[in-house]
């Protein structure tokens, strides 16, 4: 290890030529800086579950076969409310002209409503086709005559509420290739078509909730980044009481930041709600470098040339910094083990942020320590180096105690941590008040449940056979009574309706006869449509409640349990969007496990490697893990899931807690060669506890602006991770304290019992 007055090092070698180069090191970094603003730019904001899962995920391809064959799944559901009713005369003529303006929306490829669905009439000359609203306009009797058909058909009640105030359409969305880009645009141009009617519009579906947390996304990125950027200003601003040493710090950040933005959208990657926190992550960890080097150098000599402070400052500070970086780095990385994308891209760029970061500190400080504007004010003996001075001393002197306290406390946490669950809900993560969460609300408490669970039934031959018909329909009405499902769409229920309405003319007993049937409605029923290109396989469609993925897998096992009685010779799998949603606690849990325990490998044996010994790693390890445990118990102790975005959690906490405490062992190192354990701390507290609390302050209101994200699920991730830095903080002062009080003590023992 390296001193303040070693020049002689390795380490003052290599600050004296980051001197010498200094300049050129700056225009390169400010050319990179003004070249990442394109790419910047041309970054898109994405939360489509395709961005979620690697490309050759079972669940993924199944869904892709699926729209490949039925087309897009995703449809929006418009809700028009009108408190006169829309089964009147004008109520319908209104729901036609809404029909019609929406179906006239580029990108709709379908749109059903009540003015679109036929009947099958028995006349003399054959069965006939006709509309259910019949063209023109209709008078009371035939108005009353129609509310009373639908309120007695199920099939056609889930278009209209009981109460008859609230009718919907139904607006299919293109395949997903066809829809990139295009859904924001589509969903507004159905408000604006439809805002001039006599009817409050509500729009909801799964696209619809997508929609509007890439909206939120957008909001945040922008927010949150200059909020914490605010918040950096100010509290640096109250530490350094100098504007110089804040400027430099700024400047710093943002080249970094810009870097890696820049970077990030040149690989044509896409912001999304876990992505969303890599700029403020770079702009805090940034932070936390400039913040080493300016108090440093700002407690050298002032008899000392601005060279001269810099080149001891960067000597001194550039192993422990390069150690934090790398370590962050390292912990960081380690999410590119997730077997989610999104997660892999947050491990890669924060990772390669957290590295250019280390760089811009470098230049910076390099730049600006040569003048004495850009070191911050030296302090005076106040009141926090007396807290931290009582702390410390707190550790060493009740030491039992303190541990005592410490293993409550993680017994607590690990308590916690067994409460703790696996979710995902997409609405959830939009605030209860949010206009789209009230929308679908409204129109679930008016029409029922409308999220489309598919699944395919598939027989060794052909599903046209009348007994599978009569199979799958007791299927699908066992499902409906239970609790799980409101409804079910399938072409048996087309089939049977036809059959019902044409009485006696036509009993199905054969599949000929099933055939011919098939033949008379394909033209007026997609679902008929579907069933005779494809014969083998037959779609069948369950509307459950927009929910969590827990439940919805909770509903799909319902469902298969019912299809036990199918036919034997029948195959029954889920399919569409919900089965990946579902997918997603999975590869959640797999995230946590796998991304955690690399973390625990490789942030360890990194300290080690680098400083040169076991000691360090075991040091660094043991407190820096309670930090961890108690954000996690927390989690479960409220009931917070681990979800997309606080999947990544324990990992981004380990490894930014661990810096304070690289640096406090750097310093505990040298002091060792002079003192006890216990001096060598308390020396080694002394020098880096005021920049441990200047950085973790800055990195803990850094995340704490994360609280203004319209995202929940972002919120608790600031709030948490902000949570956990101070007591990574607390820990460093007082548990370890008591560790090393505790060793020393029985070292001592054991040296009289010798």
């Amino acid at each position: 290890m390296s001193s303040d007055r070693d020049t002689n090092s390795w380490s003052r070698r290599l600050a004296e030529g980051l001197y010498a180069y200094r300049r050129w090191a700056l225009a390169v970094g400010l050319v990179l800086a003004g070249l990442a603003v394109g790419p910047i730019g041309g970054i898109e904001v994405d939360n489509t579950l395709r961005r979620y899962m690697v490309e050759e995920d079972p669940a993924l391809e199944s869904y892709r076969k699926f729209q490949t064959t039925y087309g897009n799944d995703e449809t929006v559901l418009v809700g028009l409310q009108r408190p006169s009713g829309l089964l009147t005369s004008d109520g319908l003529a209104l729901l036609r002209t809404a029909t019609e303006r929406v179906r006239g929306i580029g990108g709709v490829v379908e749109v059903q409503s009540l003015t679109t669905q036929v009947q099958i009439q028995p006349t003399l000359a054959g069965p006939q086709v006709r509309p259910l609203v019949p063209p023109g306009s209709l008078s009371a009797e035939q108005a009353a005559a129609l509310r009373r058909h639908v309120r007695g058909d199920s099939a056609l009640a889930r278009f209209v509420s009981d109460d008859g105030t609230m009718a919907t359409l139904a607006a299919r969305m293109p395949p997903a290739d066809r829809l990139k880009g295009r859904r924001g645009a589509i969903l507004d141009s159905i408000r604006h078509r439809l805002q001039p009617l006599d009817a409050s519009v509500h729009l909801a579906g799964i696209g619809v909730i997508l929609e509007a947390l890439n909206k939120a996304t957008t909001q945040d990125s922008a927010l949150v980044l200059l909020a914490a950027l605010v918040v950096i200003v100010l509290l640096l601003g109250v530490f350094f009481r100098r504007i110089g040493p804040v400027l430099v710090t700024v400047g710093v950040v943002c080249t970094a930041t810009l870097w890696l933005m820049g970077l990030y959208g040149a690989a044509g990657k896409a912001i999304n709600t876990v992505t969303l926190i890599v700029p403020t992550l770079i702009l805090v960890v940034g932070t936390a470098d400039c913040v080493h080097l300016l108090v440093h150098a700002a407690h050298l000599p002032d008899a000392l040339s601005g060279r001269e402070r810099t080149i001891r400052t960067i000597s001194y500070l550039l192993f422990p910094c390069a150690v934090t970086s790398l370590t962050t780095a390292a912990g960081f990385a380690v999410l590119t083990t997730s077997a989610i994308p999104i997660v892999q891209d947050l491990g890669l760029f924060s990772a390669i942020g957290a590295l250019g970061a280390f760089a811009a500190a470098l230049i910076g400080g390099t730049n600006a320590l040569p003048h004495a504007w850009s070191t911050p004010c030296r302090p005076g003996d106040g009141g926090l180096d007396a807290l931290l001075e009582k702390t410390v001393e707190t550790g060493f002197r009740y030491g039992r105690v303190v541990l005592a306290g410490a293993v409550v406390v993680t017994g607590l946490a690990v308590l916690g941590i067994t409460q703790l669950t696996v979710d995902t809900n997409s609405v959830g993560y939009l605030y209860p008040d949010h206009p789209v969460r009230q929308d679908s609300r409204l129109i679930e408490e008016k029409l029922g449940p409308y999220a489309p669970l598919e699944f395919v039934v598939r027989a060794d031959s052909t599903v046209l056979r009348p007994d599978l018909m009569r199979a799958v329909r007791a299927w699908t009405q066992r499902v409906e009574n239970t609790d799980k499902v409101g409804w079910h769409r399938s072409a048996a229920d087309v089939l049977h309706r036809m059959q019902t309405a044409l009485g006696g003319v036509r009993r199905v007993e054969t599949p000929q006869q099933l055939k011919g049937l098939l033949t008379l409605g394909a033209s007026h029923s997609r679902r008929l449509r579907e069933l005779r290109v494809h014969p083998g396989r037959l779609r069948v469609t369950f509307g459950i409640p927009i929910q969590s993925a827990r439940a919805v897998r909770a509903t799909i096992a319902t469902v298969k349990e019912a299809a036990v009685a199918l036919p034997p010779d029948v195959t029954v799998e889920e399919t569409g969007y919900l089965p990946l949603y579902v997918r997603m606690t999975h590869l959640i849990v797999d995230a946590q496990l796998r991304s955690f325990g690399w973390a625990l490998l490789v942030i360890p044996a990194t300290i080690a490697l680098l400083f040169g010994g076991l000691w360090a790693a075991g040091w660094s390890l043991v407190p820096n893990l309670l930090p961890v445990l108690l954000t996690l118990g927390t989690m479960g102790t409220l009931g917070i899931p681990l979800d997309i975005v606080t999947v990544v959690i324990a990992v981004i906490v380990f490894g930014l807690v661990v810096d304070d405490t690289v640096h406090l062992l750097y310093r505990y190192a040298n002091a060792r060669t002079s003192w006890s354990r216990t001096e060598a701390l308390r020396e080694a507290a002394r020098r880096a506890g005021r920049m441990m609390c200047i950085t973790t302050a800055v990195l803990a209101g850094g995340f704490l602006v994360l609280a203004l994200a319209h995202n929940r699920s972002v919120v608790w991730f600031g709030l948490l991770v902000s949570g956990a830095l101070v007591a990574a903080l607390v820990v460093d002062l007082l548990v370890l304290p008591a560790l090393l009080a505790s060793v020393e003590k029985t070292e001592d023992r054991s040296a009289e019992d010798g």
